[in-house]
């Protein structure tokens, strides 16, 4: 049994036991990426781009897009690069 599968066995085990009442983090987020979104997304990533423009130019949350860029950094998909989620920004000061 995968380890998803389990805590998915966890979860379910708490829901019948406590008449249904549980919490799910993220539920009023986007997770799902169309072809063209994860093209712009990466060529954004390769740009250096910071995550405020991602987020202008996807029209999505950070949140969503933090979930993106770890789900993708886990599978080998994209590469860790300087300035981690901030890109080239520098601060200023």
């Amino acid at each position: 049994m995968s380890r998803a599968q389990s805590a998915d066995l966890k979860h379910y085990g708490h829901i019948t036991i406590n008449n249904g009442t549980y919490y799910t983090a993220g539920e009023d987020w986007n997770f799902n990426w169309l072809p063209d979104e994860l093209k712009a997304f990466k060529q954004l990533w390769v740009d250096n781009q910071h995550i405020d423009v991602m987020t202008r130019y996807l029209q999505r949350t950070e949140e969503e897009i933090a979930v993106l860029i770890m789900d993708l950094g886990c599978k080998g998909i994209i590469k860790p690069r300087p300035g981690g989620v901030f890109g080239g920004w520098k601060a200023n000061g």
